[in-house]
């Protein structure tokens, strides 16, 4: 007589259901999300910071104080010197914490940017992610250096953008414009006399960086939504075809 084997196969020799298994685009939607997130809260500082010295420059001294923490970020600080406004020399010569933060902040938002650009082109997208991770350390060790480094990455990541589908023509201009004037802005502040022509330089490219970072925010968040989306449709295609439109039609 022949014993029945009744033993169960092993887990690993069962077949995973194709609805468990987690698709490359699915892992990166949560990334897409904080980017997003950090790109937000990035153009709110600078926006504030642009706020808080309008009101300095009104002489509204008291409804400037609660902005005072953010307002000192190097571009303002840049503008400031060749606007020849008395007493900022100081803010590009020292460990400012707001700088450390932008540059901390700017490293999570360009993985992001990183993720949603690799296949278009990896090698200049892993340039642009590091740029502000090399910029952060220069500006720890030397005080002074290295905070163009936001400004070098999103150089790089706008050229990328022009290639790509997820970011649209006039969001890789608006970056590789603003990113442009801003460097050529700190450049010749380090050599050349304060001048008008260079604080309108530095004043467009901040309005248009800053707008930029409220563009990759939403266009971050709309990646992560469609991947999320799409993810729900594998995991669950019953539950998504089962719509209020399916139940009418069936009536």
């Amino acid at each position: 007589m022949k014993m029945r084997d009744t033993r169960s196969p092993l887990p690993s020799h069962q077949p995973m259901d194709d609805s468990q298994a987690q698709t490359p685009e699915s892992i990166w939607h949560s990334l897409y999300w904080v980017s997003a997130a950090v790109a937000l809260i990035l153009g709110v500082l600078f926006l504030l910071a642009a706020v808080s010295l309008i009101i300095s420059i009104l002489q509204l001294g008291a409804i400037n104080d609660w902005l005072t923490p953010i307002q000192n970020n190097w571009l303002i600080v840049l503008f400031q010197l060749n606007a020849n406004i008395s007493g900022v020399h100081a803010g590009l010569l020292s460990l400012n914490l707001l700088d450390s933060l932008i540059l901390i902040l700017a490293g999570v938002l360009f993985l992001g940017l990183y993720a949603a650009l690799r296949h278009t082109s990896q090698i200049w997208a892993i340039i642009a992610t590091i740029q502000p991770v090399i910029g952060l350390v220069l500006f720890l060790v030397t005080k002074m250096a290295g905070r163009s480094g936001l400004m070098g990455a999103v150089l790089v990541i706008s050229i990328v953008m022009l290639r790509s589908n997820p970011f649209s023509k006039g969001t890789a201009v608006m970056g590789m414009l603003a990113s442009g004037l801003l460097l050529a802005g700190d450049v010749f502040t380090a050599f050349d006399a304060p001048s008008t022509i260079l604080a309108g330089l530095i004043a467009i490219g901040y309005v248009l960086m800053t707008t930029w970072f409220f563009v990759i925010s939403r266009s971050l968040f709309g990646l992560g939504s469609s991947i999320a989306k799409a993810e729900m449709r594998r995991r669950c295609p019953d539950e998504v075809s089962r719509s209020p439109r399916h139940d009418r039609i069936g009536r």
